[in-house]
């Protein structure tokens, strides 16, 4: 056996040990202390690299059997990501809808939750948003967010399009990444810039940062 595929054959087998304890038949295993984020981040890594050195080895019912595998995993963690989103001030408000190719940057001050809309690079918004930077929804609008849909919570969509001209600048995000590909750094980045626009705009008491979030659709 080679080198490398040695190599992926470990991480294959962590892996394999921790999705295995977290099984229903064995979930008392599965803790916080089994399952290091920093750990799993690190080999999930190590895998990637691995996958692209043997997949051309893999029939198609194997990469059907790995995608599945990724796709539960990854519904989970956005559904983690979400409820954080969901769980916010006024309790009212129901909750937004990110654009499936962007997302929604989102924070509250004085009992109103301002969500600004974000497309991924190679797409911009179906309708004209320069002048329109964010939807609202507060005691003002009866608990309801404004939009330029008619009924339910769709705040933006966006299109795919090699052009950017429906919004500004900073409702795109930057070339190479798309919404869940952001760090948490840059999306801490992009949470701030918000921040600086609303308070351009005269909206900066009683800012609740608690509930600051990005949500990606």
């Amino acid at each position: 056996m080679g080198l490398i595929n040695f190599s992926c054959l470990l991480v294959f087998c962590f892996l394999s040990k921790v999705f295995t304890s977290c099984l229903a038949s064995d979930i008392k295993n599965c803790s916080s202390s089994s399952i290091e984020p920093k750990i799993v981040h690190a080999e999930l890594q190590n895998l990637a690299e691995c996958v692209g050195k043997v997949i051309d080895n893999w029939n198609e019912e194997q990469v059907t059997s790995v995608l599945d595998s990724l796709q539960t995993a990854i519904d989970l963690l956005n559904k983690k990501q979400r409820q954080r989103c969901e769980d916010v001030v006024p309790k009212e408000c129901p909750a937004p809808l990110p654009p499936s190719d962007g997302g929604l940057v989102c924070v509250t001050f004085n009992e109103t939750r301002y969500c600004k809309p974000m497309c991924n690079q190679e797409f911009d918004f179906a309708f004209l948003r320069r002048s329109r930077l964010y939807e609202t929804c507060g005691k003002h609008n009866k608990n309801m967010w404004s939009t330029q849909y008619i009924g339910g919570n769709t705040l933006a969509v966006c299109n795919k399009s090699t052009l950017h001209v429906s919004g500004v600048n900073s409702t795109y995000f930057p070339k190479d990444q798309d919404c869940k590909k952001t760090k948490y750094g840059q999306k801490q980045q992009i949470i701030n810039t918000f921040i600086q626009e609303l308070a351009d705009r005269g909206i900066e008491d009683n800012h609740k940062k608690d509930f600051d979030c990005l949500m990606c659709g």
